[in-house]
């Protein structure tokens, strides 16, 4: 049976998910929903600063290197407007990541690293722990169908960029 998230209160701790990159999106949201949190999409900063502003988030995970507004810009809005909103800061590229930045996320986790690293880092900011759930063969292959369906776009979306 599959690990998956208690929440401390009845109500799923809502994630906000910022990337350009769409597929990597979609596959974050379905893990984290997995394990049971609320999680909505932006696919850039403006975006993201619009949906705080409708609605509170207790986590935003941002990805640093985007068009338009990088993830440092965004962490400023955010620690200006939603000082209460934990952040997650994630990168292909750590080294780019300004260190003033680095002093104020949450934490700062690689991409490609374990999805575990992603996960347990949420579950300690949110204040969750994993508990055994039963769920059906039926549900955990649906789930797992789409995941891999998920994850066989976004390398098939990424083999087509680099060409």
């Amino acid at each position: 049976m599959p690990d998956t998230a208690v929440p401390s209160s009845a109500s799923p701790a809502s994630v906000l998910c910022v990337d350009d990159n769409e597929a990597g999106l979609f596959i974050r949201k379905q893990m984290l929903e997995l394990f049971g949190f609320d999680v909505t999409l932006a696919t850039s900063g403006a975006a993201a600063l619009e949906l705080m502003s409708r609605n509170r988030f207790a986590v935003a995970i941002i990805d640093y290197r985007m068009p338009e507004m990088d993830g440092a810009e965004l962490t400023d809005h955010i620690r200006d407007q939603h000082p209460d909103t934990r952040i997650i800061m994630l990168s292909g590229y750590p080294h780019e990541i300004p260190p003033r930045t680095l002093q104020v996320v949450d934490a700062m986790l690689v991409k490609g690293e374990r999805p575990d690293k992603l996960l347990d880092t949420l579950l300690k900011l949110t204040g969750r722990e994993r508990r055994q759930k039963t769920v059906s063969r039926q549900e955990l292959r649906r789930r797992n169908t789409d995941h891999i369906a998920a994850v066989k776009s976004f390398l098939k979306e990424a083999a087509q960029r680099r060409h």
